[in-house]
């Protein structure tokens, strides 16, 4: 961890004097962020494709070219112009 990300002072001194059963409602309540923060940036690299917009992947150091068929909630399914569809989270995506 740089240091501009470590966790300022006050907030370890604060983590030091927590119980167990207070660490383990801090760590759901983390856990809990982290999720959304995930979520939010899902919809955000979602929101950058379309039905039918050519985008290509990387797999395997090939560059696959293929058509967003779906929009899934996490993911979208491509059809590759051999007629194989992969579903793919969105932020692997590049569009054309």
């Amino acid at each position: 961890m740089n240091k501009e990300n470590k966790l300022p002072s006050q907030v370890n001194n604060l983590l030091l004097g927590l119980n167990e059963e207070q660490l383990k409602e801090l760590n759901y309540k983390v856990v809990e962020r982290l999720k959304l923060i995930h979520r939010a940036k899902s919809v955000m690299s979602m929101a950058k494709f379309n039905l039918l917009d050519r985008v290509y992947f990387i797999h395997s150091g090939e560059k696959k070219i293929s058509t967003v068929i779906i929009l899934n909630p996490r993911s979208v399914t491509v059809r590759l112009d051999n007629g194989h569809e992969w579903r793919i989270a969105p932020e692997f995506l590049t569009k054309i």
